[in-house]
Parts: structure tokens; C-alpha cells; sequence
């Protein structure tokens, strides 16, 4: 059995091939960003169904350690960057487990949700009166991305959604650019929830609460797909095939 110190970022050796544990432990681990983690955690259910009397354990990145604990068929999650030692016979990049079960467009898993808001989380929307639909919204990423030019817009694209009667919006941008936002504060129907965003937990609170998440190619769009919420996601204009 190997053991798998979690603060290196890849294993070279042992690579699971879908057989059935029969027994043996399975690590599956993170290797792209928080969104891909997300997206792809679906597959982890599969492989409960494949493991039979093996266990699986996860590994993942602190900031979604907390949601993905809801995530079914996990015997045990643990965060990267830590001190963890996790003993396994086999492993496998979490984006790699769709190859093992041979995919195609028929065969992805598409039932949401498959997470869920974790316990103790706090943020709560206000729910007026008199609107009727409530939308949660991010408009930009990280400045520093080498692709953010194409990724994040300007809150002023929002201004005209933000006439809608009716409509209640609340914005989930966090970092530098949540200053963008301070002139559509005058507008009975913006509000903006970043001191509520202590952590991703927190976000997924908001969103499960809203009618409609509208993001960028960020985070934000996948957690609202993965707890089942309806979603508009904003590409470039070279989208990516997810």
C-alpha cells in the first residue's frame, strides 16, 4: 500500500485501470481548478458503484473540502496542502475517471443536484415583497489569469438587467473589482452580498437561495450547476467545449 503525501501535486505510479477494488483502497485527487473539481465530481458516484467493497477516499482543495463532504460515496475527503498522509493501493486524477468508464455525450452523468449547501453556513438573501425572481450574479475573475481579458466584463454589461421589474440582484463578485458595483447601489433592487462571502460554503448558500445564477466562466457558474440551480454561463467568443 503507498502512501500519498497531499502536498504534492501529482502521482506518477499505481494508476487505477476501472477494475473493481475488490478490497483495495482508491484515491481520487483534484488537478485543475475549483470549477473543473466541481464539474467533474460527478464521476466520483460512478466510482462508488464501481469500488464494491473498496473504499475511496478524495482529495481535494481546502476552499470546496466543506461542500464536497456532501458529495455521496466518498469513505473519506481530505484537503490538499496539508500534512495528511493518505495510504492507497490505486489512484487516479479525478479528470481522469470519465476515460476509465469509456464516456460519451449519452453517457455523462447529468442528474443535479449532487451536492449539497453544508450545515452552519449563514448568508441569507433579503426576499422583498414585492419582487418575484431573485439572481444571483459575478461579472469577473482573477485580474492576474493570463486569460482574464476574455473571461471577466464590466458590471455596467449587467445595468440593463438591472431595470427588470420585479427582479431582485445580488452580486457574488468578490476581490479588487467589487468597486465596479458601488454606482448600481443606488437601485432599490442591487444588493451586494460580499461581506457575506467569508467562504465557498457561504457562496453556495446564496446561490442555492436564488431563482437564477448569471457568471462568467468562473467558480461561481459550476457550484450553481452541481446544486441544481438554472445557470447562465458568459463565454468568450472562442468557448471551450464544456
Amino acid at each position: 500500500m503507498a502512501a500519498y503525501k497531499s502536498n504534492v501535486n501529482k502521482v506518477h505510479e499505481q494508476l487505477w485501470d476501472g477494475s473493481p477494488l475488490n478490497g483495495r483502497r482508491l484515491l481520487i485527487h483534484v488537478e485543475q481548478g475549483l470549477g473543473g473539481t466541481l464539474e467533474f465530481a460527478r464521476y466520483v458516484l460512478l466510482g462508488r458503484e464501481k469500488a464494491g467493497d473498496g473504499k475511496i477516499s478524495m482529495l481535494c482543495e481546502p476552499e470546496l473540502f466543506r461542500i464536497l463532504e456532501t458529495l455521496e460515496g466518498v469513505d473519506e475527503f481530505y484537503q490538499r496542502r496539508s500534512d495528511a498522509t493518505i495510504n492507497y493501493d490505486v489512484q487516479i486524477p479525478l479528470m481522469s475517471v470519465p476515460q476509465r468508464f469509456g464516456t460519451t455525450l449519452e453517457t455523462i452523468p447529468n442528474s443535479t443536484p449532487y451536492v449539497k449547501v453544508p450545515s452552519g453556513t449563514k448568508a441569507k438573501i433579503r426576499r422583498r415583497q414585492d419582487t418575484k425572481l431573485n439572481f444571483a450574479f459575478v461579472c469577473a475573475g482573477w485580474s492576474t489569469h493570463s486569460d482574464d481579458r476574455f473571461w471577466s466584463c464590466a458590471v455596467n454589461w449587467f445595468a440593463t438587467l438591472f431595470d427588470m421589474p420585479g427582479v431582485d440582484f445580488y452580486s457574488i463578485q468578490w476581490g479588487p473589482r467589487v468597486g465596479g458595483l458601488e454606482p448600481h447601489l443606488t437601485k432599490p433592487n442591487v444588493f451586494s452580498m460580499t461581506d457575506k462571502l467569508s467562504d465557498f460554503p457561504e457562496t453556495a448558500a446564496i446561490v442555492d437561495q436564488v431563482d437564477l445564477g448569471i457568471a462568467i466562466d468562473t467558480a461561481v457558474a459550476y457550484l450553481a450547476g452541481v446544486l441544481g440551480k438554472p445557470v447562465w454561463t458568459i463565454l468568450p467568443f472562442g468557448g471551450e467545449w464544456r
